[in-house]
């Protein structure tokens, strides 16, 4: 039932992302550090402004984490709104954020999956063609851990 409900969050939030999906999205690729574990891996996401929010955007994303044993990802659904904007395009500057983790772990056949709730924030800015940024979230569920993150939107 809860590999259901999960699904279903998932679905809502890429269809929510589809209807709000226009020629400002960024793509993005990263390098995540999880904190438990000390685990680095590799991370694709998007960006997708809300309509015409100034600084609100939706950023789902999914993250493969290079684990000792099995196997470990996260697909997450988070809002970013930009508190302190910078001069650069669309909604860079100092950004908190809020949303749902879904941690996916698996070893031996066994597969676990849990829930847990993203906060935190970064900062997104502009080098050109371009966009950097840096991020620390942290997860609270039974997949308790701290995210650092770092990467480019094209």
């Amino acid at each position: 039932m809860r590999r259901i409900l999960a699904l279903a969050a998932l679905a809502f939030t890429l269809m929510l992302a589809a209807s709000s999906l226009h020629a400002q999205a960024q793509f993005g690729i990263a390098l995540p550090f999880k904190t438990e574990g000390s685990d680095i891996g590799l991370e694709g996401r998007v960006d997708i402004p809300i309509g015409s929010v100034r600084g609100l955007s939706i950023t789902p994303n999914v993250s493969f984490f290079f684990v000792e044993f099995g196997t470990f990802f996260t697909i997450d659904g988070n809002v970013h709104y930009t508190v302190v904007p910078s001069s650069g395009k669309g909604n860079n500057g100092l950004y908190v954020l809020g949303g749902l983790d879904l941690g996916v772990a698996s070893y031996g056949g066994v597969t676990n999956n849990e829930i847990g709730l993203n906060l935190g924030g970064g900062y997104k800015g502009d080098i050109g063609a371009v966009d950097l940024f840096g991020e620390l979230k942290f997860v609270v569920g039974n997949f308790d851990t701290i995210v650092l993150t770092g990467g480019i939107y094209f």
